[in-house]
């Protein structure tokens, strides 16, 4: 028992967030809504992606386990890893009990409170597994063996399909994280490792990588791919946000940043946030001057990369990092993958993790047992402190719901009607919805996931920097019609052309606004209730 009480603490920690969460009904968060049925047929048609095997993974539970419970079961063990997997990693570097603390830091800190409030899971679920990736890394450094050199590089050719971004900033990191081990540590003396056996491993890798991963890589990086169609307008639109008082610098330091506030977060409810951060900063200055010390090269490495990943957090957020974006954008291969720079502030939780626990530990080295104790009590209520409001669904502000009977009522229509059914168009048109029956909070629309048919929805994401151009054709459309420009009957012609044959209307907050369709001649109503109306589309 004495043993595993580690994994009883974060066992403990995870039910203490998520205990109201497995109630009955799904957990709606920003860019993670589950449907009752995981639908495969989009990576048919679109082309799969690196998530797929996870996907289909799901998918294949969904014949046994509900999707809900899964949904749940998947948040749970993120967060449960979080804290004990940087807990292993951390035990190589420190005491047991600051270990401890080293695992809590990592799994209770803001950047996890609004990365799961955002429901980024699998940039959660990359970051819950980064101690181990780093773990395996260091113990092929230290012992260059055949089997610890394959298993690095079959875990690491993994790990694009569970967090792609995770991949790119780890393989960076790793790099500089190698170059300090080779300057810095002199104790072992396989550390000359010759230029064939280095071209050796290099090519192994190369291969186990491509054989991994060959199924979504050409089409990612294609003429079509999702890389090509990112620019420079997506920095801007997810811009690394600023604390009115404390400006961008502070914010992302204090692991704040996540450029859409839809929650309300814990520095709203504490206002002396700000003195846990300068704790904090005054620990990691402690660690890392006891990890230069003691030639701790893991500490060594992300105190030299402290700075550098300051600066490209913030990103966008300062018009001082500004041109650095810029510049990564334009010279460093896969950097626009990550749209969003606020991502790699977990690498500066990562560091915090670290190197706080080693300061806290280095802090105590001349005081008595008694007051070590009570520096370690003050120490790990920081973190509590600093999340204080991540306990019971996030202080009440995250519920279970369940999809309205009408929506099961249209699925049921459409699946069991007679008359062909193309393609649907789903109103309102948003990329993102304000959903009476799941809380009014703004999620990502969940229509194509919940119904089989194929959906025609809006992407528009509401930002200024983003227009989505292959569906241009169709936002000028909806705008002429809420604009009264045009009618349907005037764009009859149109629906054909697009095989659109029913229309599905959600009755969201602005659902009022589309009052022309209940006018048309076009339509004809065959469903309503109080949550949906769906209309088929006649005389095409």
């Amino acid at each position: 028992m004495k043993k595993n009480y580690p994994i009883l603490i974060f066992a403990f920690l995870t039910i203490a967030i998520m205990a109201p969460l497995y109630q009955d009904g799904f957990v709606f968060l920003l860019d993670m809504v589950w449907t009752p049925k995981i639908q495969l047929s989009d990576y048919l048609i679109n082309g799969i992606n690196s998530g797929f095997p996870l996907t289909l993974l799901f998918k294949l539970l969904s014949f046994i386990i509900p999707t809900e419970i899964i949904q749940k079961i998947l948040l749970s063990t993120i967060l449960f890893l979080c804290g004990y997997l940087m807990f292993r990693l951390a035990q190589t570097l420190m005491l047991k009990k600051w270990a401890l603390l080293s695992g809590i830091f990592y799994m209770l800190n803001p950047w996890v409170y609004e990365r799961f409030l955002a429901g980024h899971w699998k940039v959660l679920l990359g970051y819950a597994i980064l101690p181990l990736a780093i773990g395996l890394f260091l113990k092929m450094l230290k012992n260059p063996s055949r089997k610890n050199f394959f298993i690095f590089f079959i875990g690491f050719s993994l790990y694009p399909l569970i967090s792609l971004h995770w991949t790119y900033i780890s393989f960076f990191f790793l790099i500089g994280l190698s170059i300090i081990y080779y300057f810095f540590d002199k104790s072992n003396k396989k550390l000359v490792v010759p230029y064939f056996s280095l071209a050796k491993a290099s090519s192994i890798f190369g291969i186990i990588f491509l054989a991994i991963n060959s199924f979504w890589l050409f089409e990612f990086f294609g003429e079509d791919g999702i890389i090509r169609k990112i620019t420079l307008n997506d920095f801007s639109a997810f811009a690394t946000i600023a604390d009115a008082q404390w400006g961008s610098f502070f914010n992302t330091l204090s692991l704040y940043g996540f450029w859409q506030k839809s929650y309300f977060l814990p520095k709203d409810y504490f206002s002396w946030w700000w003195i846990l951060t300068f704790l904090v900063l005054f620990l990691i200055i402690a660690g890392a001057f006891q990890s230069i010390k003691k030639k701790n090269t893991l500490g060594i490495t992300l105190t030299f990369l402290f700075i550098p990943t300051l600066f490209i957090a913030v990103g966008y957020g300062s018009p001082f990092t500004k041109p650095i974006i810029d510049f990564l954008y334009h010279t460093l291969p896969g950097f626009k993958g990550l749209r969003e720079t606020a991502k790699i502030s977990g690498l500066l939780a990562f560091t915090y993790a670290i190197l706080a626990p080693l300061g806290a530990q280095y802090c105590t080295r001349n005081i008595s047992k008694n007051s070590t104790k009570i520096f370690f009590v003050m120490t790990m209520l920081i973190p509590f402190l600093w999340t204080h409001s991540i306990f019971w669904g996030f202080r009440n502000q995250l519920k279970t719901y369940q999809y309205p009977i009408g929506w099961h009522k249209t699925e049921q229509m459409l699946s069991a009607s007679s008359q062909k059914i193309e393609n649907v168009l789903f109103l309102p048109w948003h990329g993102y919805l304000i959903l009476n029956f799941a809380g009014n909070d703004r999620i990502a629309n969940p229509a194509r996931a919940f119904f089989s048919a194929n959906i025609i929805v809006g992407k528009n994401l509401d930002s200024v920097y983003l227009l989505e151009t292959e569906q241009a054709k169709w936002d000028k459309k909806i705008f002429s019609w809420l604009n009264e420009v045009a009618t349907l009957s005037d764009n009859k012609n149109f629906l054909k052309s697009e095989n659109v044959s029913h229309i599905i209307l959600t009755k969201t907050h602005d659902w009022d606004r589309y009052e022309f369709l209940e006018n048309s001649k076009l339509l004809k109503k065959i469903f309503e209730d109080n949550s949906v109306v769906l209309y088929r589309v006649e005389s095409l």
